[in-house]
């Protein structure tokens, strides 16, 4: 629910070229509504999460998982795949035939993706790493989807990852930047709860020493507005209801693919 614009933009792209090729089109799965612990409210993407609960991401904190990666990749990706999966009429026919359901997972051969570990096989699936197969790394892939007369998406993660990079960052907000105000917004909700080892949504300050390029403070704010998150944060509060608000809006308004978008005052 937190992807970049161009991902939801390429989807019907992706399926467009699936249907001319005989293939089944991409499924969506969703984690679906949760209810905060304290009743304080719902969310159905990680976005209104972050902004009900005034958290970020557990990566900013050190949780993750050793077999899927970002522990919020474990409740908003692989949950939904799984949940999905339990229940499809193929994958339940070959469980109860015996047999293990294949599950071919995107992972490249190059060095970033080389570094995750194999999924161990266990009652029920075992994996194969096709691009691994094939000896393609990221450099490769891109080539193909051009080659195949498909615009190039961007690489698949949140837009407020705090795996990004700084110039990933300067080049995400020089395209939209009216996702800035969301940006702040996630991290001043967060900013009451947060200790001196976390500034924001980078956690710790980068120095850069090797490269200057890619220093950075530990908060998206000050990277963003040059003014520490302290400064806007706490003495700035934010109605967090309407924050929630404007994000479901902006995610039905999404859906409906009607323009539009949600201004913050900080």
């Amino acid at each position: 629910g937190s992807e970049k614009p161009e991902t939801y933009e390429f989807l019907p792209v992706m399926n467009a070229w699936l249907r001319d090729h005989g293939m089944p089109e991409v499924t969506v799965v969703r984690y679906g509504t949760a209810t905060a612990k304290d009743g304080s409210g719902t969310y159905s993407t990680l976005e209104e999460q972050l902004l009900l609960l005034g958290t970020l991401p557990g990566i900013v904190f050190g949780f993750g998982s050793s077999t899927y990666g970002k522990s919020c990749s474990q409740k908003w990706k692989v949950g939904p795949q799984e949940r999905h999966d339990r229940h499809h009429p193929v994958a339940q026919q070959g469980w109860f035939e015996g047999r293990k359901v294949t599950r071919c997972i995107g992972y490249d051969c190059g060095a970033a993706d080389s570094k995750r570990s194999d999924i161990p096989e266990d009652e029920r699936y075992q994996y194969w790493y096709p691009l691994r197969t094939w000896g393609w790394d990221r450099e490769r892939c891109k080539s193909e989807i051009e080659l195949a007369g498909l615009p190039l998406p961007p690489k698949s993660a949140c837009w407020f990852c705090p795996a990004t990079k700084a110039d990933e960052l300067r080049e995400f907000v020089a395209r939209h930047p009216e996702y800035v105000p969301r940006i702040l917004a996630i991290e001043a909700a967060a900013a009451p709860s947060l200790d001196r080892s976390v500034e924001g949504l980078w956690a710790k300050p980068c120095k850069g020493t090797r490269n200057a390029e890619k220093a950075h403070p530990g908060s998206w704010t000050e990277f963003l507005t040059g003014s520490p998150l302290d400064t806007i944060a706490r003495t700035n509060r934010i109605n967090e209801e309407q924050l929630i608000a404007a994000s479901k809006l902006n995610r039905k308004s999404r859906g409906k693919n009607v323009e539009g978008q949600t201004e913050f005052s900080l």
